[in-house]
């Protein structure tokens, strides 16, 4: 921007170098005095250092402000018609307006009118981009403020991320084993289907089986039934033989009773003498269990008198062997002396 209005000045300047010079000797001819400009304070010091394309080249600002002032000089009745009329009261123009008086009728007023229209057109323009450059820093700021949250929500979607990948893969890795126990279990089912097949046909073998058993065991039953029939009429006359002859038995065993009950007295009979020889043979135990008792004591007494004189006889025997011990032991000693006088003698 300050470039801009470097340029600007340039160029107006070459322009009044250009100017006839009786043109602009011609003020200062009529008064005494040359005219006092008051230019107003430019800041050509923007705060502009985030840079967002605003002031580019290219930007279209910038292509209006070249556009300005390449048709600066072509607008100088332009300019000279507004100054009668400055838009919304601006104070530069006014003052201008004031203080140069008649040397707007000159060809350098001219260029100082329209410097000074430039220079309050820039003013107005500065202040725009001024405002526009604090609200794009204000925009900057909030968008800094948003970035920021963005990076922090990138920082917690990278980590959620990261959680969600080590979940599927955990996911990945149980698919995996759930794919391997879906094929065991499909090859256990498979195995199962086999063996199913194979029971299927061993229970159909066995159902043929068990109908050719039933048709044999019907048979059988049938068979059975007419050998029972048979039997039955046959039971039914062995009944009524066995009946005769159970009647024949009974007669017999009343015969039998009648014989019994005459034997029963005779045993009565026969008990009364038992009892009888008995009481005799009781008798005959009593005196024999005294005669044993007389036995026992003589044995006794007999024992005891042979015991007597076994004890006598030891006791004697072991006296005489006492008197030989003592009578060997004396022997024994006289030898001993004999010994021992006939080694003195054989010694002296």
């Amino acid at each position: 921007m300050a470039r801009l209005v470097r340029s600007k000045k340039n160029a107006a300047r070459a322009e009044s170098d250009n100017a006839d010079p009786e043109t602009l000797a011609s003020p200062t001819l009529d008064s005494p005095r040359p005219p006092r400009v008051s230019l107003p304070h430019v800041e050509t010091r923007l705060n502009m250092h985030q840079y967002n394309g605003l002031f580019d080249v290219n930007s279209p600002e910038c292509q209006k402000a070249t556009i300005a002032v390449e048709t600066s000089p072509d607008s100088t009745s332009l300019s000279a018609r507004t100054t009668s009329n400055p838009p919304n009261g601006d104070a530069a123009t006014a003052e201008w307006s004031s203080a140069v008086g008649h040397a707007t009728t000159g060809k350098s007023g001219r260029v100082i009118h329209n410097l000074q229209e430039e220079i309050a057109r820039l003013t107005r323009e500065c202040s725009v981009y001024r405002s526009r450059a604090e609200e794009t820093q204000r925009m900057n700021d909030a968008f800094k403020m948003q970035v920021q949250n963005m990076t922090e929500r990138l920082r917690n979607l990278e980590h959620a991320n990261e959680t969600n990948l080590q979940s599927i893969r955990r996911k990945d890795k149980k698919i995996e084993e759930l794919r391997a126990e879906v094929q065991s279990e499909k090859e256990r089912r498979r195995r199962a289907e086999g063996e199913t097949d194979k029971f299927q046909q061993l229970m159909n073998e066995a159902r043929d089986e068990f109908n050719r058993k039933c048709a044999e065991l019907q048979e059988i039953a049938n068979h059975s039934r007419t050998q029972y029939d048979v039997l039955a009429k046959a039971g039914q006359r062995e009944r009524a033989d066995q009946q005769r002859k159970l009647k024949a038995i009974r007669d017999d065993f009343l015969a039998l009773k009648a014989e019994h009950e005459k034997r029963d007295v005779h045993l009565e009979r026969l008990d009364t003498v038992i009892s009888q020889k008995n009481r005799e043979i009781e008798i005959g135990r009593e005196r024999f269990d005294q005669l044993f008792e007389d036995y026992e004591a003589y044995k006794k007494a007999h024992d005891e008198e042979v015991r007597a004189l076994i004890e006598r006889n030891y006791q004697g025997a072991a006296n005489i062997d006492s008197a030989l011990a003592s009578l060997k032991e004396t022997e024994e000693k006289m030898k001993w002396a004999i010994q021992v006088k006939n080694e003195i003698k054989d010694a002296q």
